[in-house]
Parts: structure tokens; sequence; C-alpha cells
């Protein structure tokens, strides 16, 4: 299934210049399993990751820890190579429409504030891009397992053009407003960092009423929501 992308500036990355901090997102899409890893490394050192089923709309496992400086220095060093760089000013390895194999995403966000993506076919990226994906799914795995809330909301900002496109072609966009009070400022939290945040009961109940899969949008900006539950 294609990934849906933002469209963003590629500037910082490509000059083979030492990447001194980052932060990123990764998204992993099994071929075989319909299990997808979502892992993301903050700046401070602090990693998250979440299993879940994307046909399922269910999370089965959290985790959390911080990378110690060491292995912050190895993922850095990966960043910072001119083989991952140039990676970067390709972007796309999506093949030629004929590949298969496990589906990645990689929002790389850099000083100064710069943000490179990568995405594809993982069969189809080179060795060094590879090896940053390996290397961060087995950090994911480190990491303590923690307490799963009893629902989680998904995030994903949509690119202005196809948010743009959707509006023309009818499809309806929510605003923060429409939501129960209860619920806005998560909403809102999620917003501001893309990824998987965590319900109660309550604030599961209120955004269902919404539905599952739903899109909001806030000035000029549009994010795809979806309503994951949690699975023992």
């Amino acid at each position: 299934m294609p990934l849906v992308l933002l469209v963003s500036a590629m500037r910082g990355l490509g000059q083979e210049t030492a990447v001194t901090a980052f932060s990123f997102q990764l998204e992993v899409h099994p071929f075989t399993d319909s299990i997808s890893s979502w892992i993301s490394l903050a700046r401070d050192g602090e990693l998250e990751s979440v299993r879940y089923n994307r046909q399922l709309l269910t999370v089965s496992e959290a985790r959390k820890g911080r990378l110690t400086d060491a292995q912050r220095k190895e993922l850095r060093t990966i960043v910072s190579s001119p083989e991952f760089q140039q990676a970067a000013q390709h972007g796309n390895f999506g093949g030629d429409g004929l590949s298969r194999g496990d589906q990645f995403r990689l929002i790389l966000q850099t000083e100064p504030n710069a943000q490179h993506q990568i995405f594809g076919f993982l069969p189809d990226a080179p060795p060094v891009v590879r090896r940053f994906v390996q290397r961060t799914i087995e950090l994911g795995k480190q990491g303590e397992q923690a307490p799963l809330a009893p629902a989680h909301i998904r995030s994903e900002p949509i690119d202005t053009k196809e948010a743009d496109t959707l509006r023309r072609n009818g499809v309806r966009f929510l605003q923060v407003e429409d939501f129960a009070g209860g619920v806005r400022a998560v909403l809102l939290s999620a917003m501001r960092t893309p990824g998987f945040v965590g319900l109660n009961a309550r604030e599961q109940e209120l955004i269902l009423a919404r539905g599952e899969q739903f899109l909001v949008l806030r000035g000029d900006a549009a994010w795809r929501m979806t309503l994951f539950k949690a699975v023992q």
C-alpha cells in the first residue's frame, strides 16, 4: 500500500556536514505481517516504540527508554555519513512498481530545524539506510515495556497539496472545536507531536463518537487521525 508523505525542504543533509543533534520518527510495515512498528527518538535521547496492527487498528505493545551516549553517537555517525546523506537527497526508494518487501518511512529532523524524508521499500534502500533501520528496531525493543492506555490516537500531518485535493473532492474535515471539551487538549497535543498519544476510557469514548478515522483541519494545516484500541 503506497505511503502518503509530507513534502519537506531538503537542506542540510547532502552537504556532507556532521549532524550534531537530531530526532526522528521511523515506521516499518512488514510485507508478510500486519503488525507495524513506529519508533520515535527525541533530541534528548528518549526513545519510544509502538507495535500496532494497521488493519485491525489495535496497539499491542508500547516501550520507552533512553539511549546511552554511545548509542546516540552510533546513530549520529550513520546519519552524518556521506552515504546516508546521499540517500536523504534521493529520498524515494519506491522501486519500479514491481518491488516487494517491507516498507518504511523515516522522517528525520536535524539542525537547524531541517526535515528530511527517506521512504519506500527497504530491500531497495542503500545498505546504510537498511543498517540504520535495523539498528533502530533493535534499540526500540530494548526499551522498558510501558502500560498500555485503553486507546491511542494516531496523528499524521497531511501535505497541503493533498489536503486541497481532498477538500475539492468534498471530503469533510472536522475542527478541534467539533469535539467535546474533554478531548480538545489531547487532539492539540497530537497535532504538535505527530505519533501515538494515549487516551483514557472517557477520552476514547468521546473521540469514538466521531469515528475511528477522521481528518482535522486547523488553520491551513491538516491531520489524519486514527483511533487504535489496546489489546493485551
